[in-house]
């Protein structure tokens, strides 16, 4: 497993709980997970965080929430032209 971009910490990235975590790929699908393990674009949730009713799979603002924040820490290490490259979209 690849270190996150996004944090350091085995926790919550949004309450920094650390009871019944998912790793939550911020890029997903295919080949976007795959991506995201690549290149550190993932951080922990707990699981209603990750799949509940308000989760990020199930809330469309929260998950561009994290889709932002993740470009703008790869971007800070490798560049837009870079983000664009591996995974084509802007979120900014």
């Amino acid at each position: 497993m690849g270190k996150s971009i996004l944090q350091v910490e085995k926790e919550s990235y949004l309450s920094h709980r650390t009871q019944n975590l998912h790793k939550h790929h911020i890029y997903f699908g295919n080949p976007g997970r795959r991506l995201s393990e690549k290149w550190g674009c993932w951080c922990w949730l707990t699981a209603d965080e990750h799949e509940g009713n308000t989760g990020v799979h199930n809330n469309r603002k929260l998950d561009l929430y994290l889709k932002r924040v993740c470009q703008k820490a790869f971007e800070e290490r490798h560049g837009h032209k870079k983000f664009m490259e591996v995974f084509g979209r802007n979120y900014l």
